[in-house]
C-alpha cells in the first residue's frame, strides 16, 4: 500500500503536459484517432517495459551493491553526499533561473519529435517512453519497486505513475473516445487562459518539483558537513530524537 500510495505521489510530481502538447499537434496535423490510440498506448506499454526491467535489473543486483557498500569508507559517502548536493543545486538552478533556455530546448525537442511521429505514431509513442527516463521520479518509482520484487505491483505501480504524470495526454485520449474532444479543449483553453492561469500553473508545479529536489541537496550537504565535522551522519541524529 505504501509503494503504491508512493507511486501516486511521484506521479503527481512528475506531471508532464508534453503527451497531451504532442497529441493535439499531432490532431492538429490531420493525424487519425487511430493513430493517436495506438501512441498513447504505446508510450504506456514502453514506460512500464523500461521500468519494469530496470527495477529488476535494480532488485538482481541489489545484494551485489549492499556488499560493495558495506566495503566503501565513509569518506566515500561523504564525497557522494557533496556530489549528489551538487546536481541538486543545479537542477534547482537550471530549472529556475534558466527557466528560458530550458523551453527552448523543450521546444526545439518537441518540434523534432513531431517531425518524427508523422511517420510513425506507434513508433513514436514507443520512444516517447525513453522520455520518461529523464525524470527523476520514474526512478524513484523503479527503485522503490526494485525492494518489492513483485512483478504484478511493480507494473501497477509504474502505470499509475505515467497515467498520472501523463493526466493532459490519457483526459484527452478518454475525450477523443467519447467525442467530446473538441468541447474539452475549448474549455481547457478558455480556463487556463483566463487571467494567464496555464503559465501560473506550469509555474507553481515548476517550482514545488525545484523546491523538492533544492531540499534533497540541501539535506545531502548538511549530512555530508554534520559527518565532517563531528564523525556522525545526521540521520543517525534524527533517528535518536
Amino acid at each position: 500500500m505504501k509503494l503504491i500510495l508512493s507511486s501516486i505521489l511521484l506521479g503527481f510530481g512528475g506531471f508532464d503536459p508534453v503527451g497531451a502538447v504532442l497529441i493535439m499537434a499531432a490532431l492538429a496535423n490531420g493525424t487519425k484517432k487511430k493513430q493517436v490510440y495506438l501512441f498513447s498506448l504505446m508510450a504506456l506499454l514502453s514506460t512500464v517495459v523500461f521500468g519494469l526491467i530496470f527495477s529488476y535489473g535494480t532488485s538482481i543486483s541489489l545484494n551485489y551493491f549492499i556488499d560493495i557498500m558495506n566495503h566503501i569508507p565513509d569518506m566515500a559517502y561523504v564525497f557522494t553526499g557533496f556530489l549528489i548536493s551538487i546536481v541538486c543545486v543545479a537542477w534547482f538552478i537550471r530549472s529556475t533561473l534558466l527557466k528560458g533556455n530550458k523551453e527552448r530546448v523543450d521546444d526545439q525537442k518537441e518540434s523534432k519529435f513531431m517531425k518524427f511521429a508523422k511517420r510513425s505514431m506507434p513508433l513514436a509513442g514507443f520512444i516517447f517512453g525513453f522520455w520518461a527516463m529523464s525524470d527523476p521520479t520514474f526512478w524513484a518509482v523503479v527503485a522503490l519497486s526494485a525492494k518489492e520484487g513483485n512483478i504484478l505491483l511493480t507494473i501497477l505501480c509504474l502505470t499509475i505513475w505515467m497515467l498520472l504524470g501523463q493526466i493532459p495526454l490519457y483526459t484527452l485520449v478518454v475525450s477523443l473516445i467519447f467525442n467530446v474532444y473538441e468541447k474539452l479543449i475549448k474549455i481547457a483553453s478558455s480556463y487556463l487562459d483566463k487571467n494567464n492561469r496555464r503559465k501560473k500553473l506550469s509555474n507553481v508545479t515548476r517550482i514545488i518539483i525545484s523546491l523538492f529536489i533544492l531540499g534533497i541537496g540541501i539535506y545531502f550537504f548538511i549530512d555530508s558537513l554534520v559527518y565532517l565535522l563531528k564523525g556522525i551522519w545526521l540521520y543517525d541524529v534524527i533517528l535518536k530524537s
